[in-house]
Parts: C-alpha cells; sequence; structure tokens
C-alpha cells in the first residue's frame, strides 16, 4: 500500500496505458486525480472525456478536464499538431500540481507510457540521425513527472485489463500506418520480435537505459565544462578560447548547444551543421563573425568568442 505521502495527478486519456496505470495507483491505494486534456482534433474527443469522467467516479476518484484549442496554438506557435497538445498537456498538468503543493501536498504527475513506447522512441530517434541523448529513450522520471508503465509491454496492459474485464477508448489514429511512429509500432518493432529477437523490445529498453545513465555522466561533465569556460553578462555569452580548445570534442560540441540555448532560449533549429560552424570559429582570426539561428550572432575575439543577440 502507498504511505498517503504522495499524491498522484493521472494523465488519462482513456486509452489502455492509462486507464490501466489509474486502475493500479487505485489498487496500491495513492490518493488520485485524474487529469484529461480534450484537444479538440477528434469527433471522438468528447465521447472520450465522458468514459474517463464515468472511470473516474466509478473508482471514486476526482476529476479536472481542460479544454484545449490545439490547433490554433500550433498555428500560433508554428508547431506540429502534435508537439503542441503535449505542450499544452503538460503546462496544464504541472499548473495544477502547483497548485495542489500550495496546499502542502507532495505532487506527482503519473503519465502512462510503457516499453514499447519507450523502444519505439529510441528508433524514431535513431531513424531521424540523433545523438546519444536522443537515444536514451523516455526518462522514467523528470521533475515532478513519472512514468511508472515504462518497464511494462503493452500486451501485459492487455492481459491485465483483460482480467478486470475493464474496456478503454481507442485513439483510430493509432491504428493506422500514415504517421512514422505508427509504422515503427506496427511494421518495424513487430518484424524485429518475430524475426530478430523475441525479447527486441525489452532490449532496446534496457539500451536506452545504460545510455541514460552514461548521458547522467556526460552532462556532469558538460556542466563543469560550463562553469569553468563561459560566463554570460548582460545576454552576452563570453567563452573561452583556451580552456574551449583542451575538451573533449564531443564535450565540445555539446557545450556549445547549451550556450546557445542558453542565450536564445531555445534549441529549435540547431543543426549540427550550426554547431560545427560555430566550432570552427574559434580557429579563425579576431573579429570574424558568424550568423546563427534566433537572431544569434558569435563573434571571434582574441581571447574568446563572444554569442550575442543581433543588435548589441
Amino acid at each position: 500500500m502507498a504511505d498517503g505521502s504522495e499524491y498522484m495527478l493521472a494523465a488519462v486519456s482513456g486509452g489502455p496505458d492509462s486507464v490501466c496505470m489509474l486502475m493500479i495507483l487505485k489498487e496500491l491505494g495513492y490518493e488520485t486525480e485524474v487529469l484529461h486534456v480534450h484537444h479538440g482534433l477528434r469527433e471522438a474527443a468528447d465521447e472520450d472525456v465522458r468514459f474517463v469522467k464515468a472511470l473516474s467516479e466509478k473508482l471514486d476518484v476526482p476529476f479536472l478536464c481542460m479544454q484545449a484549442d490545439v490547433k490554433g496554438y500550433a498555428e500560433s506557435e508554428r508547431l506540429s499538431t502534435e508537439e503542441a497538445g503535449r505542450r499544452l498537456r503538460y503546462a496544464f498538468f504541472e499548473e495544477r500540481a502547483e497548485e495542489l503543493e500550495k496546499s502542502g501536498k507532495k505532487v506527482r504527475i503519473a503519465v502512462a507510457h510503457n516499453m514499447d513506447d519507450n523502444a519505439e522512441t529510441v528508433l524514431f530517434q535513431m531513424f531521424r540521425g540523433s545523438g546519444p541523448k536522443g537515444l536514451c529513450g523516455i526518462p522514467p522520471v523528470r521533475g515532478r513527472v513519472i512514468r511508472p508503465l515504462l518497464c511494462v509491454k503493452r500486451s501485459e496492459v492487455e492481459e491485465y485489463l483483460a482480467s478486470k474485464g475493464q474496456d478503454f477508448r481507442t485513439d483510430e489514429s493509432n491504428e493506422t500506418n500514415d504517421y512514422t511512429r505508427n509504422r515503427i509500432r506496427h511494421i518495424i518493432l513487430p518484424a524485429a520480435n518475430e524475426q530478430i529477437n523475441s525479447r527486441s523490445t525489452e532490449h532496446i529498453a534496457g539500451s536506452a537505459a545504460m545510455l541514460r545513465e552514461a548521458e547522467d555522466y556526460i552532462e556532469d561533465a558538460i556542466r563543469e565544462a560550463y562553469v569553468l569556460n563561459i560566463r554570460i553578462e548582460d545576454g552576452i555569452a563570453h567563452i573561452d578560447k583556451k580552456g574551449f580548445k583542451e575538451l573533449h570534442p564531443y564535450i565540445q560540441k555539446r557545450l556549445l548547444l547549451m550556450v546557445m540555448q542558453e542565450v536564445c532560449g531555445s534549441a529549435r533549429d540547431i543543426t549540427a551543421t550550426h554547431i560545427r560552424l560555430f566550432k570552427e570559429l574559434f580557429d579563425m582570426e579576431t573579429g570574424k563573425v558568424l550568423d546563427m539561428p534566433h537572431r544569434m550572432l558569435a563573434r571571434c575575439e582574441r581571447k574568446e568568442i563572444l554569442l550575442m543577440n543581433k543588435g548589441r
């Protein structure tokens, strides 16, 4: 049984994973509240709300729903609808958590990604050319967010629900092969499990966990390098040329990405080519300048590289 010290905000869409997670949290005795987001994208969304509300009432769990204008937000921020929905969901979850913490509760946000989701994410990142950080998969814990089903396969979720006689909602968009992730889910990963290794899903998830440990170590090294070689004054980053050149090439690249994010507030549209050109600036003559994304400009000085927003 839970010790009652943590209050769980369960993100429940109505799909099998989130329904399973909610039922398990309830069985374990956690004080739980259901959060549901109506994205305004699917005709069946109203029925999803009714289903999740009814399930919450059946389990005697508080229910809170947010109506989100995902399409409008995506257009205004120039995002995909998937990314826009993700941002709005997590903003809603975090806002509710902050409200509850003001009353003294220790809050966790429980999200129902499973082992198959993790393996699919790793393959998706690999196919799009991601580096080691992207191959770490879905983290089990990030801030308030926890993913208690990350060690559970999708088939085990379905077996659990069947044993309980519990139904769930199905998102029809997940059943087609119109999206890259769905092709990985329905074609590539099943083929790997059937024709290469029956435990491919577990092995991919296990490799991601090992990479996550390595990434934790690397991030510690990057933070140390940042403290020793970079200072930011009035929004301008000063990077020590001598100290930077003594770093390992991989740490150099990650450090440059970190400082660019610090100056412009986003990693969006920053590519490996930008990082390579930025790195080459350290070997150029004083006065050389480089235009960067997000209206950033890098300039080579005698002992340091300056990174700033244009206009400074």
